[in-house]
């Protein structure tokens, strides 16, 4: 077994247009799927990032963003910001 620390990478760099018709009822406006919430209080990204945090901490946790996605970026702490994608 290797002795590295393990690196976490969330990819969430996605505009959600897939299901963008279901985030905007949700939301009431156009929201990527990651930083909506549509299944309880947190997003999709925040229930991610707890998760990810059982395997690494915030520290060594890489998340890919667009840079439009910063508008959300409540939702990206407690990652630090030089680790973002």
């Amino acid at each position: 077994m290797s002795s590295r620390p393990l690196w976490v990478v969330v990819l969430a760099g996605g505009d959600g247009a897939r299901l963008a018709h279901l985030t905007r009822a949700v939301a009431g406006e156009e929201t990527p799927k990651q930083f909506c919430r549509l299944l309880g209080e947190r997003s999709l990204l925040q229930a991610t990032l707890e998760r990810a945090a059982l395997l690494a901490p915030p520290a060594r946790t890489l998340v890919t963003v667009q840079r439009r996605h910063l508008h959300w970026a409540e939702q990206l702490r407690p990652i630090p910001p030089g680790n973002f994608v």
